[in-house]
């Protein structure tokens, strides 16, 4: 199972109550605009980010609060690429005990720095470094203008992810897809995250329900909608989220005959004239899997689902639920794309 992708929900499990735990999360997280970094006012210290509350500002050097946040590895990322800094360079220099160099460095460009930042903290946590340009339409946004549309009444979540980071819903239609054999079901997954992990968007999502795998359908309209977090309103959200499901059932179709083609045709080579390390290898060179990985796909299609192209985006996405939220959402893309291909 994943890593942080919770599946197979409770049938309890309502849009309301991830409202309320977004709002529980939203409840103990603060922003702040720095834009004075004299090394009096904004510093980088053993991990944290240090900095005078820009309420602060006008008061007496010996009255103003400094605020202290411990910074996450993705903040930090964050910092690090707005100053020029390459993360890598940091990480190894913390691998390697040289915190003292990290501060170093980081305090030097920041002293340079020209441009205001965007602090997004979740209790004594920095969880993102911004520009002053992205517009805070945060999870609970979402899910308010998901509530308010009225799609989800007939819609059943099944799997979430939800911190103050990353945001990741997937639900489906009651009604069954049309392929003999299969227990296949459309729905949608929807991604944002506060923080820029990444752009607000709907993709139509194809759900195996006996085994929960998960198929997205990003090519031929699959992707019903995708917004950066800049300009970006509620209204404006919710207005093309509805309009962006009258594609549905068109891709249910389009869907319907992809896999019936997909059943009776190979999946990555033709396995009568080749090896088994011949397939392994091809596989890896598809999809950037390691060998081990590679050999578990080819052992579920030689097993479970068979050596159709079908078979093989079959187990891709089974072994896909073995990986943590980002990386498994790039192998169900990818088996999306060798369906329709």
């Amino acid at each position: 199972m994943s890593k942080e992708l919770i599946l197979n929900v409770d049938n309890e499990v309502k849009l309301h109550s991830l409202l309320t735990k977004a709002r529980e999360i939203q409840a103990r997280c603060f922003d702040y605009t720095l834009s004075d970094f004299k090394p009096s006012t904004v510093c980088y210290k053993d991990g944290s980010l240090m900095f005078v509350n820009p309420e602060n500002l006008d008061s007496t050097e010996q009255d103003r609060k400094v605020m202290s946040y411990q910074m996450s590895r993705y903040s930090l990322s964050q910092l690090c690429t707005k100053l020029g800094v390459p993360f890598r360079y940091i990480d190894k220099c913390y691998k390697s005990g040289e915190s003292a160099l990290v501060d170093s460095n980081i305090n030097t460009w920041l002293t340079s720095y020209n441009k205001p930042l965007f602090v997004r903290t979740y209790g004594d946590v920095v969880r993102g470094v911004l520009s002053n340009r992205f517009t805070t339409f945060d999870t609970p946004n979402i899910l308010e203008s998901l509530d308010h549309s009225g799609v989800f009444d007939s819609l059943e979540i099944k799997g979430f992810f939800l911190t103050s980071e990353r945001f990741h819903l997937r639900a489906v239609y009651p009604d069954m897809i049309k392929v003999p054999g299969e227990d296949l079901f459309s729905g949608i997954q929807v991604d944002s995250s506060d923080v820029g992990r990444s752009t607000c968007t709907v993709k139509f999502f194809v759900y195996k329900q006996v085994c929960t795998n998960g198929l997205c359908i990003n090519k031929l309209g699959g992707s019903l909608f995708t917004q950066r977090h800049i300009g970006m309103s509620i209204k404006e959200f919710e207005k093309a989220f509805v309009e962006s499901l009258d594609r549905v059932p068109e891709l249910v179709a389009i869907t319907e005959s992809k896999i019936n083609e997909a059943r009776k045709v190979p999946g990555v080579l033709s396995y009568n004239d080749t090896t088994k390390d011949l397939v392994i290898e091809s596989i890896q060179k598809q999809t950037g899997l390691s060998k081990e990985n590679s050999d578990k796909v080819y052992n579920l299609m030689d097993s479970k689902y068979g050596y159709t192209k079908w078979g093989y985006v079959n187990s891709l996405t089974e072994i896909a639920q073995e990986f943590t939220l980002e990386r498994r959402l790039d192998i169900e893309n990818m088996a999306g794309e060798i369906l329709v291909a």
